[in-house]
């Protein structure tokens, strides 16, 4: 039960030793440590300016300060998103700080106090986060084509259950708090049987990562779990051993895109740079092999509207603690 084994432990990420990634594919995705069962991690801020001083890399010649919440676990994302922070790091000529954390809320306060500069996010968080503080959206990936993803509700091939409402009494995951794919969706199906997610499920966890609750249904920790159709997908085309125990028993309607954004405040020469990179990054031979080698299309500008359905979500289950 390795996977457990990790869930428990608390883990420290510091925010000065990791010096790359990106968030492309698998944003999202994902999103208070409710459940007793997972540890909070610990983020060390030893070294770190005072969050009170707002900050502007570009007037500063200082870092550019990503961040992203950890949908996946931290190894996946540095395996993968290396020569793309390095590709943006030559573009914008500044080095570029990657910041991990563990939860959306997180996340969204940061780019809130503007102690980082770029944040790659679900989109349950970004609309979260539109109701407290003037954030921007970026840019959204296209992925096959398409701007919108899914939920999947997953279980073990071997499972009895067929449908989501077989997963009444028994065991299920999902990841952060905001998260539409990783939470919402289930808490509106579970609320659709005229239920709360405690009286359907016997026993809820939060594993904060969407590959975390992919892994926790296929070693049996949970029977089920909600996640983010495009980290599935994508670790099914890149690692295939990895969901090779899972079935797919409901698929949601089409939600907008993750976007990478910005809070609105920051230099607008930054921003205008930024968006220019991810908007051209098809156009040349590197950037294109990059997103190939991520699965996405190109980037795009995104709009508002995209995500109607999921604050029509998120305002429905605000005032849930489950």
């Amino acid at each position: 039960m390795e996977l457990w084994t990790e869930l428990m432990k608390p883990r420290v990420i510091s925010v000065h030793k990791i010096a790359a990634v990106f968030f492309a594919l698998l944003f999202l995705a994902n999103c208070e440590e409710h459940s007793q069962k997972i540890e909070p991690v610990v983020v060390d801020f030893s070294k770190t300016t005072p969050i009170s001083a707002f900050r502007d890399s570009a007037k500063t010649g200082g870092h550019l300060r990503l961040a992203i919440a950890a949908m996946t676990s931290p190894n996946e994302t540095l395996v993968h998103y290396d020569k793309l922070v390095k590709y943006i790091s030559q573009k914008t000529n500044h080095p570029i700080k990657f910041e991990q954390y563990k939860t959306y809320e997180e996340v969204n306060s940061l780019i809130e106090l503007m102690q980082i500069d770029v944040a790659f996010i679900c989109s349950g968080a970004y609309v979260e986060a539109k109701k407290k503080f003037p954030v921007e959206i970026l840019a959204v990936p296209v992925v096959r084509g398409k701007l919108t993803y899914n939920a999947y509700i997953i279980v073990h091939k071997d499972s009895p259950v067929q449908k989501f409402e077989d997963l009444r009494g028994r065991s299920f995951a999902f990841t952060d708090p905001l998260s539409n794919t990783g939470r919402s969706y289930a808490l509106k199906r579970v609320s659709q049987m005229g239920q709360t997610p405690d009286e359907f499920f016997s026993r809820l966890i939060y594993t904060h990562a969407h590959d975390y609750s992919i892994q926790a249904v296929a070693q049996g920790i949970v029977e089920g779990a909600t996640v983010h159709s495009l980290i599935f997908d994508y670790m099914k085309k890149q690692n295939p051993e990895k969901v090779k125990e899972l079935r797919i028993i409901e698929v949601s309607e089409d939600f907008g895109m993750p976007p990478v954004v910005v809070h609105s405040r920051l230099d607008a020469k930054v921003k205008h740079n930024l968006r220019t990179i991810f908007l051209n990054l098809h156009k040349h031979p590197k950037g294109k092999k990059i997103l190939d080698q991520l699965l996405i299309d190109k980037f795009v500008s995104g709009e508002n509207v995209d995500y109607a359905s999921i604050q029509k979500n998120l305002e429905m289950y605000a005032n849930d603690t489950y």
